[in-house]
């Protein structure tokens, strides 16, 4: 509806409504000018259990930092979108505190981010989690991190526990980082659904698939 430009009219309206369970505001022309009605939306309500962000380019780094660090004390959020709103490597931080005190959070959409070896601090924040259950990190440009960010990331979501479904694909990710990743997966007594498409993964990576696939029930 491209409505960035009213949004604070729009937010004031649905805040005297009090039941909005599923805002979905993705394709919207949001810019940095709808951070702070956003923030004080999501923190007045106690009833907005779903966010959808998503395609909102404009918003951009240091409007998705802000909205995060705003959002972290939500008392009702349980899922949250943010895939291809303008973010970067500086805003994994923000994620990995919103991850940390947003104790209700079961899906996060993160994909098309760009975060890069950002994800460092966000696989940290998993060990941590409280109920976690979807993440999705697909095209984030995680190849740049290398083989660390796999092993942080696999051992993140082994020590949290509550991951089930994780979402890697377009990731450029080779053989040796999906070996690292897998490894450190193996020890995961929840994961259900591994996405791992469109990577730059061959035998060797095959293998270790087939190993870990062996290993889990």
């Amino acid at each position: 509806m491209q409505v960035g430009n009213h949004i604070p009219i729009i937010l004031q309206m649905l805040n005297k409504v009090k039941i909005i369970n599923d805002l979905n505001l993705s394709d919207n022309a949001l810019d940095y000018t709808c951070v702070e009605p956003l923030v004080n939306f999501v923190l007045n309500s106690d009833q907005l259990s779903s966010l959808n962000l998503s395609d909102n380019p404009n918003i951009k780094a240091k409007g998705m930092r802000e909205l995060m660090e705003g959002i972290r004390d939500s008392r009702s959020l349980e899922n949250l979108s943010i895939s291809n709103t303008g973010c970067n490597q500086t805003v994994g931080p923000a994620i990995a505190e919103f991850i940390d005190n947003c104790s209700l959070l079961l899906k996060l959409d993160a994909s098309s981010c760009s975060l890069r070896q950002s994800v460092n601090e966000i696989a940290q924040a998993l060990a941590n989690s409280q109920k976690l259950k979807r993440l999705n990190l697909s095209d984030n440009e995680l190849c740049i991190g290398g083989k660390k960010v796999m092993q942080q990331l696999g051992s993140g979501v082994s020590k949290g526990g509550t991951i089930t479904r994780l979402f890697l694909s377009k990731n450029a990710i080779n053989d040796e980082m999906a070996i690292s990743l897998l490894k450190n997966l193996a020890e995961s007594q929840t994961l259900k659904h591994l996405d791992l498409s469109n990577n730059s993964i061959g035998e060797p990576a095959g293998k270790a698939i087939a190993s870990l696939i062996s290993k889990t029930s």
